[in-house]
C-alpha cells in the first residue's frame, strides 16, 4: 500500500499539500513512496505518518492563542494570587498568570488531542487490519498461485505421462508390427523350404529310381558279361580243341608226307644207284 493511500485512510490529512506540491517535491515524494512500499513489502510500516502524528500531538498555537498572547504582552502586568500582588519564584522571575479562558482552551486542546489520539488509534488499527487483510490476501494469492503452479505441474506431468504412454503404445505397436512381419517372413520362408524340400524329395525319388535303373542295368550288364565270358570261354575252348585237332591232323599229314618223301628219296636213290650201276656195267 502507498503512503498516499495511508494518508487517505488516516483522515485525508494534508491532501491539499500533496496536490499543491511542486514537481520536484512530487518526484521526491514518489521516491519516498516507492521506498516505503518496499519497506511495507518487507513487513515494515512507514514512519512518515507516525512523524506526522507526533507533530500533531505537539500541537500548533491557534490564532486565538496567538492573539491572547499578544494581548497579554500588551497589558504588561503579571498578577499573582487573589490579592493582585505579584508573586515571584525563587529566581525572582514572575510566572505568567493563567487565566480561566486559557485553562479552558488547554482543556479543550487536551480533549481534542485525546479524541484525535483515539481516532488516530482507530485509524491505525483499521490500517493495520487492512494491511493484515492485504497480507492475508497476498498469502492467499501466493497459495492460489502455488496451487495453480502445482496444478499446471500436475497437468504437465499428466501430459508427459500421456506422451510416455503414447510412445509406449507406439513402441508396442511397432514391436507387434515387427513381430508380425517376422512371422510373415518366417511363414514365407517355411513355405519356400517346404517347396524346396518337396522338390528335393522328388529329385531324390527320381535319383533313387535312376539308381535302381542303373543297378538293374548294371546287374543285367554283369549277367551279359558273364554270359559273354562263358560263351567266349566256350568258344575259346572249342577253338582251342579244334586247333589242337587241326594241328594234330596237320602233324600227322606232315609225318605222312615226310614219310612219303623219304620213301620217294629212297626210291630215287635206289633208281639212281640202279641207273649208275647199269651205266657202269655198260
Amino acid at each position: 500500500m502507498s503512503t498516499r493511500a495511508l494518508r487517505k485512510l488516516q483522515g485525508g490529512l494534508d491532501d491539499s499539500a500533496l496536490t499543491n506540491n511542486s514537481p520536484q517535491q512530487q518526484v521526491q515524494e514518489e521516491e519516498e513512496e516507492e521506498e516505503e512500499e518496499e519497506e511495507e513489502s518487507q513487513g515494515v510500516l512507514p514512519s512518515k505518518s507516525q512523524n506526522r502524528f507526533d507533530l500533531l500531538l505537539q500541537g500548533s498555537p491557534s490564532e486565538s492563542e496567538v492573539k491572547e498572547d499578544d494581548d497579554m504582552s500588551d497589558e504588561g502586568d503579571y498578577r499573582g494570587g487573589e490579592d493582585g500582588e505579584s508573586s515571584c519564584d525563587e529566581d525572582g522571575i514572575k510566572p505568567p498568570r493563567k487565566r480561566p479562558r486559557q485553562q479552558q482552551q488547554q482543556l479543550m486542546t487536551s480533549q481534542l488531542l485525546e479524541d484525535f489520539l483515539s481516532a488516530s488509534k482507530e485509524r491505525t488499527d483499521a490500517v493495520n487490519s487492512f494491511l493484515a487483510i492485504c497480507k492475508q490476501q497476498e498469502e492467499d494469492d501466493k497459495q492460489q498461485k502455488q496451487k495453480l503452479q502445482q496444478k499446471q505441474q500436475l497437468q504437465q506431468q499428466k501430459q508427459q505421462l500421456q506422451q510416455k504412454q503414447q510412445l509406449q503404445q507406439q513402441k508396442q505397436q511397432l514391436q507387434q508390427k515387427q513381430q508380425l512381419q517376422q512371422k510373415q517372413q518366417f511363414y514365407q520362408l517355411h513355405q519356400q523350404q517346404e517347396k524346396y524340400f518337396e522338390k528335393l524329395e522328388v529329385l531324390y525319388e527320381s535319383k533313387a529310381s535312376i539308381l535302381e535303373d542303373m543297378i538293374t542295368m548294371k546287374n543285367d550288364h554283369c549277367l551279359e558279361i558273364q554270359t559273354l565270358q562263358t560263351t567266349h570261354q566256350n568258344v575259346i575252348e572249342k577253338l582251342q580243341e579244334q586247333h589242337r585237332k587241326d594241328l594234330w591232323e596237320l602233324h600227322e599229314k606232315m609225318i605222312k608226307m615226310q614219310h612219303e618223301h623219304q620213301q620217294r628219296l629212297v626210291n630215287i636213290i635206289q633208281n639212281r644207284n640202279i641207273n649208275y650201276e647199269s651205266s657202269v656195267e655198260q
